[in-house]
Protein backbone atom coordinates (compact mmCIF):
# COMPACT_ATOMS: atom_id res chain seq x y z
CA UNK A 1 0.00 0.00 0.00
CA UNK A 2 2.78 2.46 0.56
CA UNK A 3 4.45 1.71 -2.32
CA UNK A 4 1.00 2.53 -4.40
CA UNK A 5 1.08 5.62 -2.21
CA UNK A 6 3.91 6.60 -3.05
CA UNK A 7 4.23 5.49 -6.94
CA UNK A 8 0.57 6.79 -7.50
CA UNK A 9 1.34 9.90 -9.64
CA UNK A 10 3.89 7.53 -12.25
CA UNK A 11 0.77 5.11 -12.15
CA UNK A 12 -1.32 7.62 -13.03
CA UNK A 13 0.16 8.37 -16.08
CA UNK A 14 0.36 5.02 -16.87
CA UNK A 15 -2.99 3.90 -16.92
CA UNK A 16 -3.92 7.25 -19.14
CA UNK A 17 -1.64 6.22 -21.52
CA UNK A 18 -2.68 2.57 -21.34
CA UNK A 19 -6.29 3.88 -21.73
CA UNK A 20 -5.37 6.24 -24.61
CA UNK A 21 -3.65 3.58 -26.65
CA UNK A 22 -6.39 0.99 -25.95
CA UNK A 23 -9.50 3.51 -26.93
CA UNK A 24 -7.24 4.49 -30.02
CA UNK A 25 -6.55 0.97 -31.50
CA UNK A 26 -10.95 0.08 -30.48
CA UNK A 27 -11.48 3.79 -32.63
CA UNK A 28 -9.54 2.15 -35.44
CA UNK A 29 -10.84 -1.22 -35.59
CA UNK A 30 -14.31 -0.39 -34.45
CA UNK A 31 -15.36 2.99 -34.93
CA UNK A 32 -19.09 4.33 -33.96
CA UNK A 33 -18.92 7.09 -36.84
CA UNK A 34 -17.44 8.29 -39.81
CA UNK A 35 -14.72 11.40 -38.80
CA UNK A 36 -16.78 14.50 -38.88
CA UNK A 37 -13.88 17.14 -39.71
CA UNK A 38 -10.34 16.69 -40.24
CA UNK A 39 -8.53 14.82 -37.01
CA UNK A 40 -4.99 16.97 -37.49
CA UNK A 41 -6.42 20.42 -35.99
CA UNK A 42 -8.42 18.46 -33.54
CA UNK A 43 -5.66 16.70 -31.91
CA UNK A 44 -3.35 19.18 -31.78
CA UNK A 45 -5.96 21.72 -29.60
CA UNK A 46 -6.82 18.76 -27.59
CA UNK A 47 -3.52 17.63 -27.03
CA UNK A 48 -1.61 21.22 -26.55
CA UNK A 49 -4.60 21.45 -23.72
CA UNK A 50 -3.61 18.47 -22.00
CA UNK A 51 0.44 19.71 -21.96
CA UNK A 52 -1.42 23.21 -20.55
CA UNK A 53 -3.58 21.68 -17.93
CA UNK A 54 -0.76 19.49 -16.77
CA UNK A 55 1.50 22.89 -16.31
CA UNK A 56 -0.79 24.71 -14.43
CA UNK A 57 -1.81 21.95 -12.65
CA UNK A 58 2.23 21.78 -10.99
CA UNK A 59 2.29 25.27 -10.62
CA UNK A 60 -1.13 25.83 -9.05
CA UNK A 61 -2.02 23.12 -6.80
CA UNK A 62 0.44 22.92 -4.13
CA UNK A 63 -0.16 19.14 -3.23
CA UNK A 64 -2.00 16.24 -4.63
CA UNK A 65 -5.59 14.84 -3.25
CA UNK A 66 -3.48 12.14 -2.25
CA UNK A 67 -1.44 13.72 -0.31
CA UNK A 68 -4.38 15.31 0.76
CA UNK A 69 -5.98 12.54 1.82
CA UNK A 70 -3.19 11.70 3.82
CA UNK A 71 -3.09 15.04 5.54
CA UNK A 72 -7.11 14.35 6.74
CA UNK A 73 -6.29 11.23 8.04
CA UNK A 74 -3.34 12.16 10.37
CA UNK A 75 -5.02 15.25 11.22
CA UNK A 76 -8.37 12.99 11.91
CA UNK A 77 -10.34 15.58 10.10
CA UNK A 78 -13.96 14.36 8.49
CA UNK A 79 -16.93 12.55 9.43
CA UNK A 80 -15.48 9.25 8.54
CA UNK A 81 -12.51 9.75 10.84
CA UNK A 82 -14.74 11.54 13.56
CA UNK A 83 -16.99 8.12 13.82
CA UNK A 84 -14.05 5.88 13.34
CA UNK A 85 -15.92 3.99 10.03
CA UNK A 86 -14.09 0.48 9.14
CA UNK A 87 -11.61 1.18 6.48
CA UNK A 88 -13.39 -0.70 3.79
CA UNK A 89 -16.76 0.93 3.82
CA UNK A 90 -14.98 4.19 4.26
CA UNK A 91 -12.62 3.61 0.82
CA UNK A 92 -15.93 2.65 -0.59
CA UNK A 93 -18.20 5.22 0.25
CA UNK A 94 -15.66 7.74 -0.19
CA UNK A 95 -15.41 6.23 -3.86
CA UNK A 96 -19.08 7.18 -4.32
CA UNK A 97 -19.33 10.11 -2.53
CA UNK A 98 -16.05 11.64 -4.87
CA UNK A 99 -18.16 10.53 -7.87
CA UNK A 100 -21.47 11.69 -6.88
CA UNK A 101 -19.38 15.44 -6.12
CA UNK A 102 -18.10 15.11 -9.91
CA UNK A 103 -21.52 14.28 -10.85
CA UNK A 104 -22.92 17.81 -9.23
CA UNK A 105 -20.21 19.71 -10.75
CA UNK A 106 -20.90 18.38 -14.03
CA UNK A 107 -24.26 19.85 -13.54
CA UNK A 108 -23.65 23.34 -12.47
CA UNK A 109 -21.36 23.53 -15.22
CA UNK A 110 -24.24 23.27 -17.28
CA UNK A 111 -26.73 25.28 -15.09
CA UNK A 112 -24.47 28.34 -14.07
CA UNK A 113 -23.35 30.62 -16.94
CA UNK A 114 -20.34 31.19 -15.69
CA UNK A 115 -19.43 28.03 -15.33
CA UNK A 116 -20.67 27.27 -18.76
CA UNK A 117 -18.65 29.31 -20.19
CA UNK A 118 -15.88 27.62 -18.33
CA UNK A 119 -17.18 24.53 -19.58
CA UNK A 120 -17.92 24.72 -23.20
CA UNK A 121 -14.38 24.71 -24.49
CA UNK A 122 -14.93 20.83 -23.80
CA UNK A 123 -18.05 20.67 -25.98
CA UNK A 124 -16.75 23.07 -28.47
CA UNK A 125 -14.93 19.56 -29.87
CA UNK A 126 -16.71 19.17 -33.31
CA UNK A 127 -16.20 15.54 -33.18
CA UNK A 128 -15.92 12.73 -30.15
CA UNK A 129 -12.86 10.59 -29.85
CA UNK A 130 -10.34 9.28 -27.71
CA UNK A 131 -8.68 13.26 -27.47
CA UNK A 132 -11.68 15.22 -26.48
CA UNK A 133 -11.17 13.56 -22.91
CA UNK A 134 -8.28 15.59 -22.69
CA UNK A 135 -9.70 19.09 -23.65
CA UNK A 136 -10.61 20.81 -20.91
CA UNK A 137 -9.67 24.37 -20.04
CA UNK A 138 -7.58 25.00 -17.08
CA UNK A 139 -10.06 26.32 -14.89
CA UNK A 140 -11.98 23.38 -14.88
CA UNK A 141 -9.67 21.20 -13.88
CA UNK A 142 -8.57 22.87 -10.67
CA UNK A 143 -12.47 22.86 -10.19
CA UNK A 144 -12.22 19.19 -10.68
CA UNK A 145 -9.17 18.97 -8.05
CA UNK A 146 -11.25 21.59 -5.57
CA UNK A 147 -14.13 19.16 -5.58
CA UNK A 148 -12.27 16.13 -4.56
CA UNK A 149 -10.52 17.86 -2.16
CA UNK A 150 -13.54 19.18 -0.49
CA UNK A 151 -15.00 15.77 -0.09
CA UNK A 152 -11.77 14.22 0.92
CA UNK A 153 -11.33 17.00 3.80
CA UNK A 154 -15.41 16.72 4.75
CA UNK A 155 -15.45 12.86 5.21
CA UNK A 156 -12.09 12.19 5.58
CA UNK A 157 -11.61 9.39 2.80
CA UNK A 158 -9.12 6.76 2.99
CA UNK A 159 -5.93 7.86 0.54
CA UNK A 160 -5.86 4.70 -1.07
CA UNK A 161 -9.34 5.32 -2.00
CA UNK A 162 -8.61 7.95 -3.61
CA UNK A 163 -5.11 6.45 -5.49
CA UNK A 164 -8.33 4.22 -6.76
CA UNK A 165 -10.51 6.68 -7.61
CA UNK A 166 -8.12 9.02 -9.81
CA UNK A 167 -7.29 5.65 -11.36
CA UNK A 168 -10.97 4.72 -12.39
CA UNK A 169 -12.29 8.20 -13.50
CA UNK A 170 -9.34 8.67 -15.53
CA UNK A 171 -9.83 5.63 -17.40
CA UNK A 172 -13.35 5.43 -17.49
CA UNK A 173 -13.37 8.87 -19.24
CA UNK A 174 -10.70 8.11 -21.78
CA UNK A 175 -12.95 5.34 -23.25
CA UNK A 176 -16.61 7.03 -22.77
CA UNK A 177 -15.27 9.55 -25.23
CA UNK A 178 -14.11 6.97 -28.08
CA UNK A 179 -15.28 6.61 -31.20
CA UNK A 180 -15.91 3.38 -30.53
CA UNK A 181 -18.49 0.86 -30.67
CA UNK A 182 -20.10 -2.01 -28.62
CA UNK A 183 -22.45 -4.54 -29.38
CA UNK A 184 -26.30 -3.21 -28.20
CA UNK A 185 -26.59 -5.48 -25.70
CA UNK A 186 -23.50 -5.41 -23.78
CA UNK A 187 -24.38 -1.64 -23.95
CA UNK A 188 -27.29 -2.37 -22.35
CA UNK A 189 -25.97 -4.51 -19.67
CA UNK A 190 -23.11 -2.13 -19.15
CA UNK A 191 -25.56 1.00 -18.58
CA UNK A 192 -27.07 -0.58 -15.59
CA UNK A 193 -24.18 1.02 -13.53
CA UNK A 194 -21.71 2.64 -15.78
CA UNK A 195 -21.29 5.23 -18.22
CA UNK A 196 -21.00 3.58 -22.20
CA UNK A 197 -19.79 5.70 -24.88
CA UNK A 198 -23.05 5.80 -26.53
CA UNK A 199 -24.40 7.23 -23.47
CA UNK A 200 -21.97 10.12 -22.94
CA UNK A 201 -22.35 10.26 -27.13
CA UNK A 202 -25.77 11.91 -26.15
CA UNK A 203 -23.71 14.23 -24.07
CA UNK A 204 -22.17 15.66 -26.73
CA UNK A 205 -24.65 16.14 -28.93
CA UNK A 206 -25.09 19.67 -30.74
CA UNK A 207 -29.14 20.00 -29.51
CA UNK A 208 -28.97 21.62 -25.87
CA UNK A 209 -31.54 19.38 -24.25
CA UNK A 210 -29.70 16.50 -24.88
CA UNK A 211 -26.37 18.30 -23.47
CA UNK A 212 -28.37 18.13 -20.53
CA UNK A 213 -28.72 14.90 -20.07
CA UNK A 214 -26.26 11.81 -19.09
CA UNK A 215 -24.01 14.33 -17.09
CA UNK A 216 -22.34 11.08 -15.33
CA UNK A 217 -18.66 10.28 -15.72
CA UNK A 218 -18.13 7.00 -14.07
CA UNK A 219 -21.14 5.15 -12.46
CA UNK A 220 -24.39 5.96 -14.35
CA UNK A 221 -26.60 5.89 -11.51
CA UNK A 222 -26.55 9.47 -11.05
CA UNK A 223 -28.38 10.49 -13.78
CA UNK A 224 -30.58 7.32 -13.33
CA UNK A 225 -31.24 8.80 -9.69
CA UNK A 226 -31.68 12.64 -10.22
CA UNK A 227 -33.41 12.34 -13.67
CA UNK A 228 -30.98 13.28 -16.19
CA UNK A 229 -30.73 10.21 -18.02
CA UNK A 230 -31.62 9.59 -21.61
CA UNK A 231 -31.78 6.22 -23.15
CA UNK A 232 -31.28 7.27 -26.90
CA UNK A 233 -30.59 10.34 -29.06
CA UNK A 234 -33.09 12.12 -30.96
CA UNK A 235 -31.11 11.14 -34.24
CA UNK A 236 -29.25 8.60 -34.93
CA UNK A 237 -25.91 7.74 -33.21
CA UNK A 238 -23.71 7.54 -36.33
CA UNK A 239 -24.91 10.45 -37.82
CA UNK A 240 -25.81 12.70 -35.08
CA UNK A 241 -24.48 16.74 -34.92
CA UNK A 242 -22.37 16.76 -32.20
CA UNK A 243 -20.45 20.54 -30.44
CA UNK A 244 -22.09 23.49 -30.80
CA UNK A 245 -24.41 25.35 -32.98
CA UNK A 246 -23.39 28.76 -32.62
CA UNK A 247 -19.41 28.29 -31.43
CA UNK A 248 -17.46 28.92 -35.15
CA UNK A 249 -14.77 26.70 -36.14
CA UNK A 250 -12.09 29.04 -35.71
CA UNK A 251 -12.46 29.60 -32.42
CA UNK A 252 -13.03 25.66 -31.80
CA UNK A 253 -9.57 25.09 -33.06
CA UNK A 254 -7.64 27.75 -31.16
CA UNK A 255 -5.59 27.16 -28.02
CA UNK A 256 -5.55 31.36 -27.87
CA UNK A 257 -9.45 31.48 -28.05
CA UNK A 258 -10.12 28.17 -26.18
CA UNK A 259 -8.08 29.62 -23.37
CA UNK A 260 -10.15 33.11 -23.54
CA UNK A 261 -13.20 31.31 -23.80
CA UNK A 262 -13.89 31.61 -20.15
CA UNK A 263 -13.94 35.90 -20.77
CA UNK A 264 -15.29 36.02 -24.08
CA UNK A 265 -18.80 36.54 -24.61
Amino acid sequence: MERLLENQNDIHSIVLAAALAVTLLWEMRFPRRDPAVPRAERWRLNFLLMFVNMLVLYAVVPITTVALALIVKNAGWGLFNQLQMPFVPACVLGALLMDVARYGQHLLMHRVPLLWRIHRVHHADPDLDVTTSLRFHPIETILGVLTDALVIVAFGVPALAVVFYRLARVAASTIVHGNVRLPTGLDAILRLMFVTPDMHRIHHSVLEHEQARNLSGGLSWWDRLFGTYVATPASDYRTMRLGLSDYPEARAGSLRASLADPFTK
